[in-house]
């Protein structure tokens, strides 16, 4: 895969804004506030937004799959020269 540059973009969804209260995450009822989980909790300091765009493998720790909403992805790949 060295030879690819592949980017996600998340391109709809909803993860609100994160709260926390110390260093804890406040949860809301996800289903109630109709967000999603993955992008609400974002990198444990923002929540991810529309938009937002990943390198991979650059961002792969952000990419975990926990409770990845996958509607919500765009991914595109490009042959690097």
């Amino acid at each position: 895969m060295s030879d690819y540059k592949i980017e996600i973009e998340i391109y709809e969804g909803k993860g609100g804004h994160l709260q926390k209260d110390g260093d804890t995450i406040i949860v809301p009822d996800v289903v109630k506030e109709g967000i999603c989980a993955w992008m609400y909790g974002g990198d444990g300091e923002q929540s991810y937004e529309v938009g937002h765009r990943f390198s991979y493998p650059k961002d792969a720790d952000q990419l975990y799959f926990r409770s990845f909403c996958f509607w919500g992805m765009r991914v595109a790949t490009k042959r690097l020269l």
